[in-house]
């Protein structure tokens, strides 16, 4: 697996080369370029409509690219269907089916075994806060339960890489900052690599290793800001981190200007 000298050594898990989404009459974004490692948490800021979203259907395999590359573990490959989950802003848990029976879905998909598959969700579920909840229907629970039940099943898959799609953004305040560290339980206790997409300033402040700061159409990546040398949990923004998020909504502020 490639490694970056300037970081010490840091093995890329993924790397995203070039790559342009161009629809009649629009192009997406043009030439973006980032890499990943093995663990890391990206995040992705930037203006409402700009291709966040477009970007991670394309790594995911969902949206073909127009041009450039992606690199997983050191070799091209077409996309990364394989390796990726995805979880979005919208549950999608069938309301004919119980909490269970949903989180089990990948199960299903893949062929696995349905009774070790079945004993993994039931005690996911229970970790998660949603034991004795198994049996009941979405339309039976709140928002932030069914999130946590969404996020069992997205880590179902037992895929490499979680693409989060703004997966807290219907949430209350309270439920929003308690599933946030959930997530970065779950990163670290799984080893998961995430990449999430969010609105929210101060949630990319309290999860990121690193954020990506996108510009309007076409989208490309206008600044980088690197956190892997602050620890987390970060449990309060203090005067650096206040003063990142002032940087951080300036420079998009300005792109909103520009648009």
């Amino acid at each position: 697996m490639p490694t970056d000298p300037k970081r010490g050594g840091r093995q890329f898990l993924l790397k995203v080369c070039g790559i342009t989404k161009i629809y009649p009459n629009l192009t997406v974004f043009r030439n973006i370029n980032f890499s990943t490692e093995r663990g890391s948490f990206a995040v992705f800021l930037g203006p409402s409509g700009c291709g966040k979203s477009t970007l991670f259907r394309v790594i995911a395999g969902i949206e073909r690219k127009d041009s450039g590359h992606i690199e997983w573990k050191g070799e091209k490959v077409s996309d990364l269907k394989d390796e990726t989950a995805m979880m979005l802003q919208k549950d999608l848990l069938l309301p004919w089916s119980t909490l269970l029976d949903n989180v089990l879905i990948p199960a299903k998909v893949l062929g696995k075994d349905l009774q070790r598959e079945r004993n993994k969700a039931i005690d996911l579920l229970s970790r998660f806060g949603l034991s004795g909840f198994e049996d009941y229907f979405p339309y039976q629970v709140s928002g932030g339960m069914r999130q946590r039940a969404a996020l069992v099943r997205t880590l179902l898959f037992d895929r490499e890489i979680l693409l989060l799609d703004e997966p807290l953004s219907a949430l209350d305040a309270l439920t929003r900052r308690l599933l946030q560290k959930e997530i970065l339980r779950i990163q670290l206790e799984f080893e998961k690599t995430v990449l999430m997409i969010t609105h929210d300033i101060k949630e990319a402040l309290f999860l990121a290793d690193r954020i990506f700061l996108l510009s309007h159409l076409p989208t490309g990546i206008i600044k980088e800001i690197d956190m892997r040398d602050m620890p987390k949990p970060r449990q309060n923004l203090g005067p650096k981190l206040a003063a990142m998020e002032e940087e951080i909504f300036s420079i998009l502020r300005g792109e909103l200007v520009d648009a």
